[in-house]
């Protein structure tokens, strides 16, 4: 499962730099049919009925913390950089960011920061909380839960564009993915040893892949999802297949590599969070150094600028991954595991100042 996650995160990397999906269009389209999606169903393989509680106030930690902690810096460099610094400039980015706190969708948080990206923790901890509330609450609780998120699957691609910005912490995107978050659940438990189920999943995802190509069908399974209804069911039922296909392909692929590569991923997907949230602020480094500039100027094909792209935010991103390793007291301010982490971090932070003071 960490090489999968290391798969993604290289996946979701690529997919954010403009040198690839400038280059690559289809390629980025097809990215956006199941990268991000498959982190957020990939949950739903890891309990089921049996769980023993949500453990909200764990997971509030360890969501919300970095989420925090990358907002505000990232918000702070937007309006020092971008935003006009005068009292109306700086109440007005105030309401921004306040908005985007309280709303969590994609529009929100990229007026405030200029990154969309961090819709995502929000979302999955939405995606955590309804799927816990559907397997340990009442009947009638889950009996409401899934005829919401069936009907959302059906009818989420009606919703207007203009009304997603507005809809809090990306519920339709999460109600869309619940069903299929709690089909990818049953089929791991019955099948996740066979090897014939990993083979299909292969062949399926490259078969969705060829025919999404083909008949340029795309969704952006993203912070504001654009997807099919059941208005277009026959491209509906192939994205579904598509996500699933490429969720399970993607797992038996990270399964089947040799060993030397799998470690290689094992450890990008042991770090698949900080790499997620620093990556966007080392690409735009680069991009205000003018690095993508001279990667773009060089006399090679598009395929190796958008490697180069990849390898240069990718490197830097595990640098900064590797030196929090070595921080462990800075690494558990920011990414902490648990409140209790979090508490003695911030403890011994106060302790040592009081020392020097």
């Amino acid at each position: 499962i960490e090489a999968f996650k290391g798969i993604l995160i290289c996946l979701i990397v690529l997919g954010h730099g403009r040198l690839f999906s400038g280059a690559y269009p289809n390629g980025f389209n097809a990215l956006y049919n199941f990268h991000v999606a498959c982190y957020l169903i990939l949950p739903c393989i890891f309990y089921g009925r049996g769980i023993e509680g949500f453990h909200l106030q764990q997971r509030l930690i360890r969501y919300g913390v970095p989420q925090l902690f990358f907002f505000l810096l990232t918000g702070v460099l937007f309006l020092v950089l971008y935003r006009e610094l005068t009292a109306e400039g700086i109440l007005a980015w105030s309401g921004d960011m306040l908005t985007a706190l309280v709303i969590s969708s994609e529009s929100t948080y990229k007026a405030a920061s200029g990154f969309g990206l961090f819709w995502f923790l929000p979302a999955l901890l939405a995606l955590n909380l309804l799927r816990s509330a559907y397997f340990i609450g009442p009947r009638w609780i889950s009996a409401v839960l899934l005829i919401a998120m069936v009907l959302a699957h059906l009818f989420v691609g009606l919703i207007p564009s203009s009304w997603q910005p507005y809809l809090p912490f990306s519920l339709p995107l999460v109600l869309f993915l619940l069903p299929l978050g709690l089909i990818a659940g049953h089929a791991w438990r019955r099948w996740q040893n066979s090897a014939a189920f990993k083979l299909l999943a292969v062949v399926l995802f490259a078969s969705s892949i060829y025919i999404a190509e083909n008949i340029g069908s795309s969704v952006a399974l993203a912070g504001e999802p654009r997807v099919y209804s059941l208005m277009q069911p026959v491209r509906l039922m192939l994205h579904d297949v598509y996500l699933l296909s490429a969720f399970f392909g993607l797992i038996a692929i990270a399964s089947a590599i040799p060993a030397w590569i799998s470690k290689g991923f094992e450890f990008l997907g042991q770090r698949s969070l900080v790499i997620f949230l620093v990556h966007s602020l080392v690409w735009q480094l680069l991009i205000r150094l003018g690095v993508e500039q001279q990667i773009t100027g060089l006399s090679i094909p598009p395929s190796g600028k958008a490697l180069g792209g990849f390898v240069l935010t990718m490197g830097i991103s595990v640098v900064v991954a590797m030196a929090l390793d070595h921080l462990q007291r800075v690494s558990a301010l920011i990414f902490p595991r648990d409140w209790l982490q979090w508490r003695s971090a911030w403890l011994m932070r106060t302790a040592q100042s009081h020392r020097k003071t």
